[in-house]
């Protein structure tokens, strides 16, 4: 008659938990819900055991819905906790105290080189370091036990076909009831980032070899007349290092003679966006002599990466001489 308040899932596993009390003769338990008049479940615990004397089996049942409600609301989180971990892009990770992975979600796995979290699981994270890595991935550990975490550490993956991924990892330490430790890291793919920063400074070595080799001085000047940019090869040319004249007054390079025209060959440039000119005048070396320039410019205050007058001189001093020698030539004539 029992049978019948059993809820239909639990009726087959209920009619096995007798059975075995009858065959076995021993304490059985079973977990099993039943149906109420209000048509809400309860999650019962049943212990059996057979009185010998009688063949009959004494049953005792012990409520635990709340229990298990409870373990299914754990259940329910934890579900969405890995759903929302395995579909973020960094990856997660527990190691313990010997570096080996405990947790792990699937970016992380993914990271590795790994099909699943099986085949790292137990497994050091060394397995899939790159050799040359290996040394500082040790000295970053060491540091984030004794000072409790690490940020911004960046290493190198190398998976089982040679390719190679950066990884930037933050990772801290936390200490468990028994009193070991496990380290818990976020790591995030920047190859990307990474390529872009190489391709980048390629480029950069690439245009200062350029510039470095050609006849013209590259100057960048603000609406202020500061410097903002001088090529490498002024060293070669004038004798100063970019450093000396970048973020100081243009002005103080121009012969005192020549100033009011530059400034005012600047000004009439400043009046009209991608206007262009020419000026001659002279250029103080860095052991103070000076000598003659002709400097194009052009007008790109408005640029959203020069933001200033982009121009380009060299020494006409051998051309200026020449021309004087010339007109002293036709006076003389």
């Amino acid at each position: 008659v029992f049978m019948q308040y059993i809820n239909q899932i639990s009726k087959v596993d209920y009619a096995q938990f007798l059975e075995k009390v009858f065959n076995d003769r021993t304490l059985q338990t079973c977990e099993a819900a039943i149906t109420t008049g209000n048509k809400t479940p309860l999650h019962i615990h049943f212990t059996g055991v057979v009185n010998e004397h009688r063949n009959q089996c004494f049953v005792t049942a012990t409520d635990i819905t709340g229990r298990k409600q409870a373990e299914d609301t754990l259940q329910k989180s934890e579900a969405k906790f890995r759903q929302l971990v395995n579909n973020t892009d960094t990856g997660f990770v527990v190691v313990d105290d010997n570096g080996n992975v405990v947790e792990a979600n699937d970016p992380y796995v993914k990271m590795t080189g790994y099909g699943s979290f099986e085949e790292i699981s137990g497994c050091s994270v060394l397995k899939w370091t790159a050799p040359e890595e290996v040394g500082k991935n040790a000295e970053n550990i060491a540091l984030c036990k004794k000072q409790g975490y690490v940020k911004g550490f960046e290493t190198v993956y190398q998976h089982a076909d040679g390719t190679r991924i950066n990884i930037n990892v933050d990772a801290t330490m936390h200490s468990l009831p028994d009193g070991s430790m496990q380290n818990v890291a976020f790591c995030r793919n920047i190859t990307e980032r990474k390529q872009v920063e190489v391709a980048l400074r390629r480029s950069e070595a690439i245009k200062n070899k350029m510039v470095s080799n050609i006849g013209d001085v590259i100057v960048i000047i603000d609406q202020n007349g500061i410097t903002r940019y001088k090529s490498p090869n002024i060293t070669t040319l004038f004798g100063w290092q970019p450093e000396e004249l970048v973020g100081k007054s243009t002005w103080d390079t121009i012969h005192p003679d020549d100033l009011d025209a530059a400034k005012q060959f600047i000004a009439k440039l400043a009046a009209e966006p991608n206007a262009t000119d020419t000026l001659e005048m002279r250029h103080k070396l860095k052991d103070g002599n000076y000598v003659w320039i002709e400097i194009k410019v052009v007008n790109l205050l408005h640029d959203g990466d020069i933001h200033g007058f982009l121009g380009n001189y060299h020494d006409i001093t051998e051309r200026k001489n020449t021309e004087e020698k010339n007109l002293l030539w036709t006076s003389i004539l």
